[in-house]
């Protein structure tokens, strides 16, 4: 409030209004006015009594201060005091009412009512906050010793634990984890748990000395998600460790479980002088590797002595596998030159109980020059084992050996094979001024294999100057063939200066059962559509026709071939 007088307090005195100035809270009060003594015939004016004090109305923060009583003549002048404090403005008392009555504070009016509202001004919008990460979840930061220490407490526990790796961080791996024996670019899984990349890759850096990505111990149960593994060179073979000079799994061993998913294993290797295996992955414990990539990794044999062998460029197979729903691609498998020495699957190595389910496997490659190339995918399982290819594809891989013996371009089968509802096409065995077999599949000495609903098309088997046999599939060892309702169309056989037999099928020594399959537009220089050598050939409701230069040969070796 400003400093100013408060309204004035008013009181009648003998039917006169006498006003009393009260002073602002704080001022000095004036001196009363001086008295004048009534003449002795005028008698005492009574005193007038002081007007009560109305109640300030409900919600006033103060009450009117009441009028002091007016001394009567003769009286002794009142001793002025200080007036009361100021009242907020709500509860300050009216001035003099019309008649001399005195006014009490004024009731308040009705509330006013409230204005429209103003419109809300929105937010501005804010990042969502991270989740917190829940028991058993560790989030590890972009930072290679966050994620060595990470996996080392994991390892630790008993409870299994997730890994939840930095959104796209690329872990830079210098060194191997173990300064002792640095052949794992981390610390050994022993544990059971999950690691979530989110999209992260670990990697060895292209200057650091040479060692594998990751291992699975035995006794570890590792899940890996959205994670990619690449740059990874193996130094040893964890399933042989009193064998040295082996190399196997230079992205990814296992001797554990492994279950991986929605990941990418690329650019590994395994090198030796003596054996490799599994470039990407090497599973001798047991695996499933679901709508992952294993691609552009190579397994090589480096050695001068005859007889080495680089198997599985993208994986090798030591243990029960499932691969579904994954793509195996532009894998390699190469030897030494001239040590008559052994490439072979280029993309799946399998030796031991294998399962493939609407994969792709495709553009690998095996090269021996001078030794012997395998196919794209093979299988040596034990008696006790059996592979299952279905409802995938094998398509543009090649097979080369110049100077040597390539087998398979497709697919090698020297065990139990089932191949169901499976394209196996535009695959090619190359081995000029050697022997080339089998562009669609191969099958070695005593092999088995069912080929059912699937189609074998467009595979090609080179040998200039050499031998090439079985444009579409190969069976010249012995081995037993069964084929249901399947296709056998447009492979061929090509040797110029050399010899081409068999553009559909090549058979020797074993048994092949056609059950409703047409065997069509294959060609070759002899035999276009099968050529029977020797063994038993066997048609059930299958057609072989429009073959180039003809059907069947030798002529009537085939019952119900005709042509």
């Amino acid at each position: 409030m400003s400093r100013q007088h408060v309204p004035a307090v008013v009181g009648l005195v003998a039917g006169a209004l006498v006003t009393v100035p009260v002073t602002a809270a704080g001022a000095a009060p004036s001196p009363p006015p001086p008295q004048q003594r009534p003449p002795a015939s005028v008698p005492a004016a009574p005193l007038v009594p002081r007007a009560p004090a109305v109640p300030a109305p409900p919600g006033v923060g103060a009450v009117a201060p009441s009028a002091p009583a007016v001394p009567g003549p003769g009286a002794a002048p009142p001793v002025p005091t200080a007036p009361p404090p100021p009242a907020p403005p709500a509860a300050a008392p009216s001035p003099v009412a019309s008649g001399g009555a005195v006014a009490g504070p004024k009731p308040p009016g009705p509330a006013k009512p409230p204005g429209p509202a103003k419109p809300a001004v929105p937010a501005k919008p804010t990042a969502p906050p991270k989740p917190p990460a829940a028991p058993g979840v560790i989030d590890v930061p972009c930072s290679v010793p966050h994620l060595l220490t990470a996996i080392r407490a994991a390892n630790g526990t008993a409870a299994p634990e997730t890994l939840r790796l930095a959104p796209g961080c690329t872990y830079r791996l210098a060194a191997g984890a173990n300064p002792f024996h640095p052949v794992n670019g981390l610390p050994v899984i022993t544990g059971t748990m999950t690691v979530d990349g989110q999209g992260s890759t670990i990697t060895r850096v292209a200057t650091a000395p040479r060692f594998r990505i990751l291992l699975v111990g035995r006794t570890a149960r590792l899940t890996m998600l959205d994670t990619t593994i690449s740059g990874g060179s193996a130094t040893d073979c964890p399933a042989y460790p009193d064998v040295p000079g082996m190399a196997c799994g230079g992205g990814i061993a296992n001797l554990g479980r492994l279950f991986l998913t929605r990941s990418r294993v690329t650019g590994n290797r395994a090198e030796s002088e003596l054996y490799a295996q599994g470039a990407g992955i090497d599973n001798p414990g047991n695996a499933t590797i679901r709508s992952s990539v294993v691609s552009g990794n190579t397994v090589a044999y480096s050695g001068s002595e005859r007889g080495g062998a680089a198997a599985g460029g993208g994986i090798a197979n030591d243990g029960p596998l499932t691969v579904e729903g994954a793509q195996v691609i532009n894998n390699r498998a190469r030897v030494r030159e001239d040590t008559r020495s052994f490439a072979f699957g280029s993309g799946i190595a399998g030796m031991a109980q294998s399962t493939v389910k609407n994969s792709v496997i495709r553009n690998n490659r095996a090269s021996a020059p001078g030794g012997f190339a395998r196919a794209a995918v093979t299988n040596s399982a034990p008696a006790s084992g059996r592979m299952t290819v279905t409802g995938s594809f094998v398509r543009g891989n090649v097979a080369d050996a110049p100077d040597g013996t390539a087998q398979g371009g497709g697919i090698t089968n020297s065990a139990r094979m089932t191949v169901d509802n499976t394209h196996v096409s535009g695959n090619t065995v190359t081995a000029r001024g050697g022997t080339a077999r089998g562009g669609g599949i191969r099958l070695g000495p005593g092999s088995e294999l069912k080929l059912l609903r699937s189609s074998v098309v467009g595979n090609v088997v080179e040998a200039s100057e050499g031998v090439a046999q079985g444009g579409g599939l190969d069976n010249p060892d012995g081995g037993t063939l069964e084929t249901t309702r399947s296709r056998i169309i447009d492979n061929s056989v090509t040797a110029q200066d050399g010899t081409a037999l068999g553009g559909g099928l090549y058979h020797a020594v074993g048994t092949s059962t056609l059950d409703r399959t047409v065997i069509n537009g294959t060609r070759a220089i002899d035999g276009g559509g099968i050529f029977r050598r020797s063994g038993t050939v066997r048609l059930l409701g299958s057609q072989v026709m429009f073959n180039t230069p003809n059907n069947c040969r030798p002529t009537d070796s085939v019952r119900g071939c005709v042509g």
